[in-house]
């Protein structure tokens, strides 16, 4: 799913305009049926997660899946199943494992569900209304939402946070998903309650409280919707020009006074950029310009390719440092290797690229992972201050990418707590494993990861800013970016 400005639910995509039926909502299995695939979902974990007993002990795991498994029973409906499924994967505290309701999820439910008509913003204990997708023009944006279905927010972000994949202990994540990163709408239909409409309660920019009654609507509907409805304009026009950029230049370098700005909104691929030569072409620009301070922006960057994480953390330090310290994997079962993201060459010569361990995991050799070899500093690397703008969706390759910057003092850290474990988390390839009765699919990392860290370390915690800037939501109404106008007035 795509995001309109930093919170809309889904890409717009040319979908009908009338919704077909989501006949999830109608399938019941028996307690057979689950069982069956409670038994497939546990021992694909059993087996192939390098990370089951990272958070939680053995003891404390097996009883936790027993219970879950105890509780299965006859004629039970799709989305509870599912919800005991998340429960499952949320408790494992690994955010790179997952399950969705079915494959394809994401086209299925733009066709065929209607959601809660109104995008999100969480900012600590508030949350706000940020786009209004109904016909009624009495909510504006920016003003604070208070309950749903006379459920408050508080309560919902409880329901939500026990179906919700993460790292350890981190909580920013969570909050940004649901919130801020336009998850929120399909997170509350699978979890909490699919309605016809919904009731708010609502607080307006002058104190005053008041509800509304809204019908739930289609992601065609939404999208129409957000720019048809006036209320809109404002955000729209502020924010519109911001997310257009940030789609079409996910790697920039931008010049503000004297500052570089480096924004790398994914470590994916772009088109056919190479980021090599960007980074060298953006470091020369530096230097021809005399410019001596550079803010990298890796804030909602949900990862990617190890190695582009790597290349960036080059251009920081000056002198060798370490990325990684081990990479490994706890099988190679083939049987289960057939359900993963590996190409078929890299099945076959899976076992000439790890080295068998005593202690019965398998050691990826240097030479098939990037940065588990001391790292040294590229040719043109950067030779000013350097901050690096984070928050808690900074994923994945972003959190090693800020883990190793922390460790290695690279750089300042400037916003909140990144979303991946600061010792590292699981990832790498993996399993895409279709629950033969239900037909949820399962995702389980591969790859336990061990990051080089410095202390303090705090257990399941993700790297933590060296100076804290939360959004600020007077801020976010007029336009401007908290984190970045902080890091520009910074000496």
């Amino acid at each position: 799913m795509k995001k309109i400005l930093w919170i809309l639910l889904t890409g717009m995509l040319s979908l009908p305009a009338t919704a077909q039926t989501d006949s999830l909502r109608f399938r019941h299995f028996s307690a057979v049926q689950l069982r069956a695939d409670f038994n497939q979902l546990r021992q694909a974990l059993e087996k192939m997660h390098p990370g089951l007993y990272r958070y939680a002990s053995r003891s404390d795991m097996q009883h936790y899946m027993d219970s879950l498994y105890a509780s299965l029973k006859d004629s039970t409906a799709f989305y509870d199943w599912y919800n005991t499924c998340t429960a499952l994967t949320a408790y494992i505290r690994c955010a790179h494992t997952g399950a969705k309701p079915m494959a394809g999820f994401d086209r299925y439910y733009n066709h065929r569900t209607r959601f809660f008509p109104f995008s999100t913003h969480w900012i600590g204990d508030s949350v706000y209304i940020s786009l209004n997708h109904t016909t009624d023009t009495t909510i504006k944006p920016f003003w604070q939402l208070l309950s749903i279905n006379g459920r408050s927010m508080p309560a919902i972000r409880r329901v939500l946070a026990a179906h919700m994949s993460g790292d350890g202990e981190i909580q920013a994540e969570k909050k940004q998903q649901q919130f801020n990163l336009g998850m929120f709408q399909f997170l509350y239909y699978v979890h909490i309650e699919r309605p016809d409409s919904f009731t708010i309660t609502y607080r307006d920019d002058k104190g005053n409280t008041g509800s509304l009654t809204a019908a739930a609507a289609t992601v065609p509907v939404i999208n129409r919707r957000t720019g048809e409805n006036p209320v809109n304009r404002g955000i729209l026009k502020m924010y519109a020009a911001r997310s257009e950029k940030n789609r079409k230049q996910p790697w920039r370098l931008d010049i503000i006074d004297t500052t570089g700005v480096l924004t790398i909104r994914t470590f994916g691929a772009v088109g056919k950029m190479d980021m090599g030569r960007f980074l060298d072409e953006s470091m020369r620009t530096l230097q021809q310009k005399k410019i001596r301070r550079l803010i990298i922006d890796v804030r909602n960057n949900n990862g990617g390719a190890d190695t582009l994480g790597v290349l960036l953390f080059r251009y920081l330090i000056h002198q060798p440092s370490r990325y990684y310290l081990r990479q490994y994997a706890v099988s190679m079962d083939s049987s289960y290797l057939r359900y993963s993201d590996l190409s078929e060459e890299e099945k076959q010569h899976a076992a000439e690229e790890v080295i068998p361990e005593p202690d019965g995991t398998f050691t990826l050799k240097a030479a098939h992972t990037a940065g588990v070899s001391l790292q040294y500093p590229a040719a043109n690397a950067f030779t000013g201050k350097v901050m690096v703008l984070m928050n808690g969706a900074s994923y994945s390759t972003a959190s090693e990418f800020l883990g190793a910057v922390k460790a290695s003092k690279a750089a300042t850290l400037i916003g909140e707590e990144c979303a991946g474990n600061y010792s590292g988390g699981n990832g790498g390839s993996f399993l895409h494993i279709p629950l033969a009765h239900t037909g949820v699919e399962v995702s389980i990392p591969l790859i336990y990861y061990e990051c080089y860290t410095t202390p303090p370390v705090l257990p399941g915690r993700g790297a933590l800013p060296d100076i804290t800037v939360p959004d600020d939501i007077g801020l976010i109404k007029t336009g401007k970016d908290t984190q970045l106008e902080y890091a520009l007035q910074l000496k």
